[in-house]
């Protein structure tokens, strides 16, 4: 049978040399694709560049020429993603996938640019590890992986790599992004952990949304869990949430879980979440087991009970004040 073939689109810069370079240590099928837009006066010696440095790994390369020239309404970067994909659906198979070299730098890049133009949960959810353009598989391993990282590797490995001085120029959106506001808000932030961090969310949103059985998803009640901590003012993290949702939620019915959030502890009584104080919740009743069974028919929490006053007559509970009095 044969082996599906794995495209690497190859820019000739450091993210997709990286890419090429690690691929190639991993996969035998492996193709290489250049796409020459025509648009820079070096284009032609990019390519032989390209060309070369497959060679270098015993890779196969192809080079495609399209036209990349926009059209009315259309900006420089679109028609350009345009053309590139328009090429690479004329050359990658069905059972093909394409690898691009898009990492977490570019993702925060693009969370703002579309920020910045009005974009909703979809757009803001960005680049998606996984997804199909015109029908073609495309995979983005280096999400995750910053470009000083990439960086890094390149330079260990003493990798060639092309700098192309249109990426310097500030007229167009995504440099000007890239050069003047990312730079500001990692100075202040942790703006590329923290901005994909929010991408994600948004696409999880968006993803449920779609569904038939949103009502049924772990998504919705960890986004309800958020939104109550909120108001209490706790800004968990998505690890926190989904421990909370985990051990306390869906902890057993006979259980009594806490977690420990802050200097509060968020517990579950009764099918209820609660936020108390650590002092509140080592309180324990001392009414007995006939006023523990009307505090729980009533459903007052253990750690609110005391609160009440229980009176016996002869050893029999006749009445919690406020509550409860036998008939």
């Amino acid at each position: 049978m044969q082996q599906n073939t794995i495209w690497i689109a190859y820019s000739g810069g450091v993210d997709s040399t990286v890419l090429m370079h690690i691929a190639s240590k991993h996969y035998d099928n492996i193709h290489v694709v250049h796409i020459n837009h025509g648009l820079n006066v070096n284009a032609c010696m990019w390519e032989r560049h390209c060309d070369s440095e497959a060679k270098k790994l015993g890779l196969p390369f192809t080079a495609l020429k399209v036209n990349a020239q926009p059209i009315t309404g259309q900006s420089p970067e679109e028609a350009a993603r345009n053309a590139r994909y328009s090429a690479f659906k004329g050359l990658v198979a069905d059972n093909d996938v394409l690898l691009t070299a898009h990492h977490a730098d570019d993702q925060a890049e693009t969370v703002l640019y579309r920020l910045l133009r009005g974009t909703g949960p979809k757009g803001l959810g960005a680049m998606q590890p996984k997804t199909i353009n015109q029908g073609i598989k495309i995979l983005r391993p280096m999400l995750d992986i910053k470009r000083d990282e990439i960086l890094e590797y390149a330079k260990s490995e003493n990798l060639s790599w092309i700098e192309d001085c249109s990426n310097n120029n500030q007229d167009f959106d995504r440099n000007f992004i890239r050069q003047r506001i990312m730079p500001l808000l990692k100075q202040r932030w942790s703006a590329v952990t923290n901005i994909n961090r929010a991408a994600s969310l948004c696409a999880e949103l968006h993803t449920n949304i779609a569904t038939e059985d949103v009502l049924d998803l772990k998504f919705w009640q960890r986004e309800t869990i958020r939104a109550w901590l909120h108001k209490h003012k706790f800004q968990p993290t998505l690890q926190q949430l989904n421990t909370i949702l985990t051990e306390v939620v869906n902890a057993r019915s006979d259980a009594q879980p806490r977690f420990v959030l802050g200097n509060k502890i968020i517990c579950r009584s009764q099918n209820k979440l609660y936020v108390i104080s650590k002092d509140c919740a080592a309180r324990k009743s001392t009414h007995g087991r006939p006023a523990k069974k009307i505090f729980q028919q009533f459903g007052i929490p253990p750690w609110e009970r005391d609160n009440y006053k229980v009176i016996y007559q002869d050893g029999r509970l006749i009445e919690i004040v406020g509550l409860w009095r036998a008939g």
